[in-house]
Order: C-alpha cells, then structure tokens, then sequence
C-alpha cells in the first residue's frame, strides 16, 4: 500500500522484515510526539512518537500493520488528511 497526502506532508520508508513502519511526519510542521497527539485528538488514531525510540526518531510516527489491511489503510487516510489539515490551518 502506498500513501500520499495532498500537500506532499508525509514520507515514509518501505518496512524491512517488520509489522511496524516509520512515517515522516516533519513537513506537517509538527514533530512525532506532536503528531500522535493531533492525530488521536482529530481522528482518534494512535501511533507512537518516533522519539520514545531515540532522538533520530523525533520527527517520526511509528504505525503498526499488525490488524487487518482495512483498518490500517482506514488509519494512513486519517493520518494524511488530519497532517495535511494541520499544515493548512497552522
């Protein structure tokens, strides 16, 4: 599956061997802890900041493939368009 958001604000690498991938999250104007928070308050999706992993993770989300590839792709659509909003908006 692959994801882009309207404004270009995500990236994200290709998971290697794992059910976890890793989500740029820089360009929304947020870092990955202020991403989680905004993420779950506007669409009440949960990811982990990149950060609780170490400092090179500070403008990274971790999200899980470990459900149903609906839910994850339900979750990828709120999380592009809840960064795009924010980036709009702020």
């Amino acid at each position: 599956m692959e994801y882009v958001s309207a404004s270009s604000t995500l990236s994200a690498k290709n998971p290697e061997g794992t059910f976890y991938g890793w989500v740029n999250v820089s360009k929304s104007g947020l870092d990955g802890a202020g991403a989680a928070k905004w993420v779950l308050k506007e669409e009440n999706v949960g990811v982990m900041p990149g950060n609780l992993f170490g400092q090179n993770g500070k403008d990274y989300v971790r999200i899980s493939f470990a459900t149903s590839d609906d839910v994850v792709d339900q979750g990828m659509k709120k999380l592009c368009r809840s960064l795009d909003q924010y980036k709009k908006n702020h």
